[in-house]
């Protein structure tokens, strides 16, 4: 049975339309397709930024050192350091206020594990902070290691720190054996096992 004249103009027109929504589909399905490729496909302009992939510092690998001019102005190597005697890295900053309590906790852990013992380098990681500063509260905390400015960043980045009071204790032969960060409390326990670090041949 033919559909009634009057209808067809009626009915052209909506098969006009389902036509037009379905190229429409089409369309976005192949540009949706297309964005795709444009993002795995290596061989094409439009790639996706690759993630940036920071290597991270545990226990057990090698310490990164670092050359530089002291606070007091002298030359702090720890590629010298490095193969002479342990070494125990200290990260701080002058606006810290747990900073001052725990020097003197690492003051008294030296102490009692012989001053001659091990090497203590400490690391001001320069962020909001001056050397000016630095050298006020090294001078009322007494802290008569050797001491550098972190002005650029760049040692906070090497050893990857995110919070300060930190410590990172290392082996004479530059193997990172214990990485402490915002440390609690320097007590009797932590004392002891950096004189197993320091003195190993000895606890056999």
């Amino acid at each position: 049975m033919r559909a009634p004249t009057a209808f067809l103009p009626l009915q052209k027109s909506v098969i006009m339309i389902r036509m037009k929504m379905f190229l429409l589909c089409v369309f976005v399905f192949l540009t949706a397709d297309i964005a795709c490729a444009m993002v795995t496909s290596p061989n094409l302009t439009m790639m996706k930024k690759p993630e940036t992939v920071t290597s991270k510092l545990h226990v057990g690998d090698p310490v990164p050192v670092f050359s530089s001019t002291g606070l007091a102005g002298q030359a702090v190597d720890l590629g010298s350091i490095v193969g002479e005697k342990p070494l125990l890295l200290v990260f701080w900053t002058s606006w810290c206020k747990d900073c001052p309590p725990k020097l003197r906790q690492v003051k008294d852990a030296v102490a009692a594990l012989g001053k001659d013992s091990l090497v203590v380098v400490g690391v001001n990681v320069g962020m909001d902070d001056t050397e000016e500063k630095a050298r006020a509260f090294i001078k009322e905390n007494k802290m008569m290691y050797p001491n550098v400015f972190d002005k650029t960043g760049e040692l906070s980045e090497k050893y990857q720190l995110n919070k300060v009071f930190s410590l990172i204790m290392v082996s004479k032969d530059g193997t990172i054996l214990m990485r402490m960060n915002n440390v609690p409390i320097i007590d009797d326990s932590v004392i002891e096992m950096l004189n197993t670090f320091v003195r190993p041949a000895e606890q056999k």
